[in-house]
């Protein structure tokens, strides 16, 4: 029972007390008789409000249902309640100190509506299900009795009864039965799905495929370009600017507009790369140096002019970090003075690689033809314009009183659709966190975890050697919600994880093991997946198609929801 439940239960029973206390002791009997009336009246709200806050009232109401399935209240609070979860989680995966209460507070009516359709389309599978005589297998009521068990582990580890921490996690009134009944209902949804996917697919035609790209215009097509950014600030020593100040940030302006002139100059993507590199190198590590150097305070301290000599030096190395492998700078002697270029030479090429690495990776943009004036921009116009073309380049400027800012854009392919592979594979994880006992793992929890993932790989290539039978070790053995991944684009995954299954020399079948942040990955190849654009366009499809067969069959099977109830678990 929360702190606000049990203010209202103690200001009931002061209610009640403070009527009793007031009574006469010698009364008529029409006194006596209104006296009892009002203390039946308040002892019966008194119970109501105990009711209620026990959950008794949402369990018993519907919150929604179709011909032969139903979710209660409880059911309902469960659901919500564990979006919130995982909202919370997210927050604090960001920092964000967001607290359960925080989160249904503040999102509970979209929780609640994205809630509902979830439990319309799964009521709806199910009737689907009962319909077509699928029902949940011996691996569903397993799982489902694993994760029961998982959940009396967890109170335990928190020093609750499971009662108790359900009703913490998920709210008044929810007990084991309502987490069990919605994961009956999901894990047969689930099932009918996969059987209803094969239908929908085989109703998947070329031309809905592109005329979904037609109609889905800022979805697909991309213009691609290469962008830098020359920033002028106004930085005052105290609350207003001197003039001199002033005169220094628009001489600041003057030049970083120059600069942008002449990056916009150039007439090839490498140009264009070289030429920001020299500016990142010679301009914003230049300055950098002198403020790192300062720092150190070094008392044996070199000449003016060795110094800057070997600032130039240190700097070329720099800027040949940005294209080379391997380049080192060698200090000339062990002393205070050459460590310390050598420290700054490190946190120099870091700073540089990270500003480099984002000129040299290509952005794109998307355009909704569309779309409303006011959001359309300059740089939409400019790289969806017919006129434009590749080579071409654009200078974008915002000039304010203490910031202004010249990008300059390189065009490298116009409106075209994404043509980029992607690849479909299947991991079996073996997670850290069960392994780790504290905030961190240590290496012989790892050492334990990459035994797993060895047995795992093991027993795998011990048997059938299939996609098959690799999948049905991953429903048994993997710590992810998924086993199989498809259509997998770079920048979908942890960066391991995609250099393994975009490594060209893979084959359809291979096997491996990857490590990453969240584990080690037992993996499997299953091979080249459908193109970028394609794949997003067969999705889209699909997920059309079952949102319209849902709203049909939803008429079919008399789905029907009490939003007054889902409302009553705020």
């Amino acid at each position: 029972m929360g702190k606000g439940n049990r203010s209202r239960q103690d200001r009931a029973f002061e209610t009640v007390n403070t009527a009793v206390e007031a009574t006469p002791k010698n009364t008529k009997l029409i006194t006596t008789i209104t006296t009892i009336a009002v203390s039946l009246l308040l002892v019966g709200c008194i119970l109501l409000s105990v009711i209620v806050n026990t959950g008794i009232v949402l369990r018993t109401r519907t919150a929604a249902k179709t011909d032969n399935f139903s979710v209660s209240g409880t059911v309902m609070s469960y659901l919500i309640y564990s979006q919130a979860q995982q909202m919370v989680a997210l927050y604090q995966q960001y920092g964000i100190d967001y607290t359960l209460a925080d989160v249904l507070n503040s999102s509970f009516d979209s929780m609640a509506e994205s809630t509902l359709d979830q439990v319309k389309q799964m009521l709806v599978l199910c009737e689907y299900a009962k319909a077509n005589g699928i029902e949940l297998s011996a691996e569903d009521n397993e799982a489902i009795d694993a994760y029961m068990a998982s959940i009396d582990e967890a109170a335990a580890s928190n020093f609750y009864s499971t009662a108790s921490y359900i009703k913490l996690m998920y709210g008044n009134g929810v007990n084991a039965s309502d987490i069990r009944k919605s994961l009956e209902l999901n894990y047969l949804s689930n099932a009918a799905y996969e059987a209803l996917e094969a239908k929908l697919e085989a109703e998947i035609t070329e031309d809905a495929i592109n005329k979904y790209v037609e109609e889905n215009v800022d979805l697909f097509y991309m213009a691609d370009y290469l962008t830098y950014t020359y920033t002028a600030e106004l930085t005052p020593a105290g609350a207003e600017a001197t003039v001199e100040e002033t005169q220094a940030y628009e001489a600041e302006k003057a030049t970083m507009a120059a600069l942008a002139e002449k990056l916009a100059a150039v007439k090839s993507a490498d140009e264009f790369k070289s030429t920001a590199a020299d500016h990142i190198v010679l301009t914003v590590c230049a300055e950098k140096f002198d403020e790192l150097y300062e720092k150190e305070a070094l008392t044996d301290a070199p000449a003016a002019d060795v110094l800057a000599a070997d600032k130039d030096a240190l700097l070329a190395l720099v800027r040949k970090s940005l294209t080379e492998d391997d380049v080192k700078f060698e200090k000339s002697a062990d002393n205070a003075y050459n460590n310390a270029l050598s420290e700054i030479f490190d946190e120099l090429c870091d700073e540089a690689q990270t500003a480099y690495d984002a000129i040299v990776k290509e952005d794109s943009l998307h355009y909704d033809p569309e779309a409303e004036a006011d959001t359309i921009t300059e740089l939409d116009t400019w790289l969806f314009e017919e006129t434009t073309k590749v080579g071409d380049t654009k200078t974008i400027t915002s000039e304010g009183d203490k910031k202004s800012t010249y990008s300059v854009y390189f065009m490298t392919a116009t409106s075209h659709l994404d043509e980029s592979a992607t690849k479909d594979v299947a991991h079996i994880l073996v997670s850290f966190d069960d392994y780790k006992t504290g905030t961190t793992i240590t290496d012989e929890e790892k050492a334990k975890a990459k035994a797993e993932a060895d047995k795992i790989l093991a027993d795998y290539l011990a048997g059938e050697k299939t996609q098959a039978a690799f999948e049905k070790l991953g429903e048994e053995k993997t710590a992810d919600s998924n086993v199989v991944y498809e259509g997998v684009s770079k920048g979908d995954m942890v960066e391991e994880f995609e250099n393994w299954i975009f490594d060209e020399a893979r084959t359809v079948g291979e096997t491996g093991i990857v490590e990453t942040t969240y584990g080690y990955h037992v993996m499997y190849f299953i091979g080249d997946g459908k193109l970028a654009w394609e794949n997003t366009a067969h999705s889209g499809v699909l997920n059309d198609l079952f949102t319209e067969w849902v709203e049909t069959n939803a008429t079919t099977y008399n789905y029907t929801a009490k939003e007054s109830v889902v409302n009553s678990i705020k």
